[in-house]
């Protein structure tokens, strides 16, 4: 009778405890995190040289998720992807060649612990879309895949420095202000333009 009490309430622990963490654990760790930078642009203004993201001085805190570098919490980086709603001035009804050349020829680079060669990459790759050349058009039709996967996933630790920035060649201007067309973002921020990084991630925090 004692084997089975004992066995019954070793269950009922074992139900109780599934998934906290063991006594020996120092780390929580969360399975998925999608961390987000959005950088807003007012309508009429040409594109900045460098845009960067995951700052506190240049993202809008309101529709950004974290700020670097990170207090006591390490993160591993699995993968990227950008999300854009830049529209840009239109030349001679050319809107979607513009952005294919935006995309194809600005690049998103990180910097990590001062090396600047961890990533660098065309924004046309991380974008969930794909621009190509339909008889005398260009289109743009869905991108299958829309995380770019590290090969080795960009292992941050705590407090250290990191930069994402993105940089875009001269000449682009964003379309004029229009009731019809502009986008009016939410948390009072207005009627602008924008764009985002997001990174997959797992997180580790102390418990």
């Amino acid at each position: 009778m004692q084997d089975f009490n004992q066995w019954a309430q070793n269950t009922k622990d074992a139900l109780e405890n599934w998934g906290a963490p063991s006594k020996e654990s120092n780390f929580h760790i969360s399975d998925r995190v999608i961390m987000y930078s959005t950088v807003t642009i007012d309508p009429n203004t040409s594109l900045p040289a460098v845009v960067k993201f995951f700052d506190a001085g240049a993202q809008n805190s309101n529709l950004s998720s974290d700020t670097f570098p990170l207090n006591g919490k390490a993160v591993t980086i699995w993968g990227i992807r950008v999300e854009h709603c830049l529209k840009l001035a239109s030349v001679n009804g050319t809107e979607n060649e513009q952005q294919q050349a935006l995309e194809a020829f600005s690049k998103l680079a990180i910097r990590y612990r001062n090396r600047s060669d961890v990533f660098s990459a065309p924004l046309s790759s991380l974008v969930p879309n794909v621009n190509y050349l339909d008889g005398n058009d260009v289109t743009t039709d869905v991108r299958v895949s829309q995380w770019l996967l590290f090969k080795n996933p960009l292992q941050y630790g705590a407090t250290a420095p990191i930069s994402f920035e993105l940089t875009l060649p001269p000449g682009f201007t964003t379309e004029a202000l229009a009731a019809s067309s502009t986008p009016t973002l939410p948390a009072s921020v207005g009627a602008k333009y924008w764009i985002k990084l997001e990174l997959l991630t797992s997180q580790m925090t102390q418990i």
